[in-house]
């Protein structure tokens, strides 16, 4: 038989962490676990570094729940850390109106979902329920930043029309950037009578359209889909 792929955990008592830096909302989260049958509250922090040391003191944390807007080392830089130095336990993150990339953020640094802020009580007990369960909790939110991101990726998949979507500048940067001899920013920014500053504010820009990071990849797709002539 097949093993599945998240298994219940052999403690019946689920150890959970609230990372909150707001102390009403904190205090609500925690008594929502306190409500929990499966569980109890193990760790009570406002920030990353208090948890840390929190954790060092109370050891391995199963569940976390996580403020977006953490003073200092901000939520996402939790999860990252929790992903290197806590891969077996399971986060989640909280934030007031979560924009669609910071949910896609979020789950790239390692959270097993993401809830709003205003979420109910019977919501967050859901969403541990789901942790515990499945490993992951799947919700509205998590839902339509992954449908934008397949929309994203698709649109980028049309060079054409990510070529049309680049300000006539934009195009200007990308044609000079791509020609021969213009590996260096500051190569392009002359040749643009521009600032270096102002050369990386285009490539900025170019990566965030196209999607492709590194120059040499950027030469391809406008010399493969002729582009720029």
């Amino acid at each position: 038989m097949n093993a599945m792929p998240e298994q219940r955990m052999a403690d019946p008592q689920w150890r959970v962490a609230v990372v909150d830096a707001l102390p009403l909302f904190g205090e609500a989260l925690a008594l929502a676990v306190g409500a929990w049958p499966q569980g109890r509250l193990a760790v009570q922090a406002t920030d990353a570094d208090a948890y840390m040391r929190a954790c060092a003191e109370n050891g391995h944390i199963h569940l976390a729940l996580v403020d977006l807007h953490l003073p200092g080392r901000d939520g996402l830089e939790l999860l990252r850390w929790m992903a290197r130095h806590q891969p077996r336990t399971r986060a989640l993150l909280i934030a007031h109106a979560p924009t669609p990339l910071q949910v896609r953020q979020a789950l790239q640094a390692g959270a097993r979902g993401v809830l709003h802020r205003a979420v109910s009580r019977e919501g967050v007990l859901l969403a541990l329920d789901h942790l515990c369960t499945v490993g992951f909790h799947y919700n509205e939110l998590v839902s339509h930043a992954l449908r934008r991101q397949v929309r994203e990726e698709g649109e980028r998949q049309q060079p054409h029309r990510v070529w049309d979507s680049l300000t006539p500048r934009e195009r200007e940067f990308l044609r000079c950037y791509a020609a021969p001899g213009m590996e260096r920013l500051a190569e392009v920014a002359r040749r643009m009578g521009i600032s270096r500053h102002t050369s990386e504010s285009f490539r900025k820009h170019v990566v965030r359209k196209t999607g492709i990071r590194h120059r040499a990849e950027l030469v391809r797709w406008v010399l493969e889909n002729g582009l720029g002539a």
